[in-house]
């Protein structure tokens, strides 16, 4: 979901065209003058399931579908800046929005819903618009889903250095119904160098398919590190002088290519975890800086600017990885989309698992041990010993003109 996207209808039917772009459904809005706008992306897994139902002037968008016979309302909303602005459009909300089972409100609310969202001497406005988003979420049945997991924890989703000060308040949550709350398996705030909002990431499972490892593909960035191809060098080296090089150099080179493989992802594994350190110490530095200034300790703004270079640095280069494993072929240099292809990646990973699958009464079975039941039973019939026709065996070899004979 995206707010404040200012897109217009050429640039959205060019995503629609380009299917490396994004192939999957886009819902979006804008207003006259493009000042506002808000999107939803559904991606392909999902495609024609979700119907849009209302949009309105930019601000609003609504889309509903089922998955696993459980009817979705998503709202993506983005509320405007002046108080008294606000105040009806949360009133508007509060007619629009369902009081559905499974219904998830999400967007930019220019607003914070306590103490906790807000940061330094700052202190949360309990204005009239406030009010009105609080009385339609009790009417609605709806939970500030991260709040309700992180009680008493301070954590600001946007965050701007305005002469040489950082100011931060959490204005971007999600808001969920109670019987969604179940299918919610983690929410979490991740900065990023794209913004001064914060990525929020929330992960919705109404499936209980479990999913082994992927397909290996060498990340070919590796050569360019040298330590690395120190590694192979010597691989080399050693491999050549295997006897199998000279006498079988068939199964010389599956042996290379298979000691290579091990190595390459021994050391991805190392340098993945080195990296994720690196990232995750930014983050928390990022986060320290964040509270110091919410609680009125004076920070250096130029450190924190230069801690998000730093992650904008890392970002990058997870970017090219997820590049290289989606397969995409829209690649533009310095452009650093690194959720597309991240979700690309896991798209592509998605599409390879059988979630469902009828078994031989016609039932759908969605669990993993069923899944593997039928499955085994299906080839254990296919491949069973049955009789054979050898007459129609005798027909098909007499018409069958050309033959392979092979010594032993």
């Amino acid at each position: 979901m995206f707010t404040k996207t200012f897109w217009n209808d050429l640039f959205v039917e060019r995503i629609k065209r380009d299917k490396t772009i994004w192939d999957g459904d886009v819902f979006y809005i804008n207003s006259g003058n493009n000042r506002q706008g808000v999107a939803i992306l559904v991606s392909k897994k999902l495609k024609n399931i979700f119907l849009e139902v209302e949009n309105d002037n930019g601000r609003f968008i609504h889309i509903k579908g089922t998955i696993n016979d459980k009817l979705i309302d998503i709202y993506n909303i983005y509320a405007p800046n002046n108080v008294n602005e606000r105040y009806e459009f949360f009133l508007k909300c509060k007619q629009k929005i369902s009081k559905g089972k499974y219904v998830l409100v999400a967007g930019d609310f220019n607003t914070t819903l306590s103490s906790l969202d807000k940061s330094g001497k700052t202190l949360h406005c309990n204005d009239k618009a406030v009010k009105s988003l609080c009385n339609f979420m009790q009417e609605k049945g709806l939970y500030d889903i991260w709040r309700n997991r992180n009680v008493n924890t301070k954590v600001f989703s946007r965050k701007q250095v305005v002469q040489g000060f950082l100011t931060q308040s959490r204005i971007d949550y999600f808001l969920v119904s109670i019987d969604l709350k179940s299918c919610i398996k983690n929410i979490h705030y991740k900065d990023t160098s794209f913004s001064d909002h914060s990525i929020v990431s929330m992960k919705v499972d109404f499936s209980n398919v479990e999913r082994g490892p992927g397909v290996w593909i060498f990340n070919n960035s590796f050569l360019q590190d040298e330590l690395f191809t120190d590694k192979i060098k010597r691989i080399f080296a050693e491999e050549i002088g295997s006897d199998f090089y000279m006498s079988n150099p068939l199964i010389w080179w599956d042996n290379l290519k298979f000691t290579i493989k091990r190595l390459s992802q021994i050391y991805g594994k190392e340098k993945q975890k080195d990296l994720n350190r690196e990232y995750y110490k930014l983050q928390n530095k990022i986060q320290e800086l964040s509270v110091k200034s919410a609680n009125g300790i004076q920070i250096n703004s130029e450190q924190f600017l230069e801690l998000k270079t730093q992650l904008e640095d890392i970002e990058t280069y997870k970017c090219k990885g997820a590049i290289l494993r989606s397969k995409s072929q829209w690649a533009i240099e310095s452009d650093r989309n690194t959720a597309y292809f991240l979700k690309l990646e896991k798209y592509r990973q998605n599409k390879n698992v059988i979630s469902e699958i009828k078994n031989c009464d016609g039932k759908i079975v969605t669990e993993t041990n069923d899944l593997l039941d039928v499955i085994h039973d299906y080839y254990k019939h296919l491949f069973s010993c049955v009789s054979i026709d050898m007459h129609s065996v005798d027909e098909l070899l007499n018409n069958v003109n050309v033959k392979l004979m092979m010594r032993m």
